[in-house]
């Protein structure tokens, strides 16, 4: 086996300041408040994208754009400056 992979380091499914990956699945919201004010270099998200796929809830458009905006609004917090 390749020695990047032995280099890996463990990927965590909570918060901590000590490691370097963290996999969050769930609601975005309920992990943020869980880590420290600016203390995120990157963050991936897939939001709903609101377009009727088969495994989205629709909302109608302003319930949606205050959602997303809820949601940037808490991620800007995280990340580093």
């Amino acid at each position: 086996m390749s020695k990047l992979f032995y280099d890996m380091p463990k990927i965590q499914n909570a918060f901590s300041k000590d490691d370097r990956i963290v996999v969050y699945c769930g609601d975005c919201i309920s992990a943020i408040k869980e880590i420290p004010k600016e203390s995120i270099q990157l963050i991936i998200t897939s939001p709903p994208y609101n377009i009727s796929k088969s495994y989205e809830c629709n909302s109608i458009l302003d319930r949606y754009l205050k959602s997303a905006k809820n949601v940037l609004r808490n991620i800007i917090k995280v990340l580093v400056e």
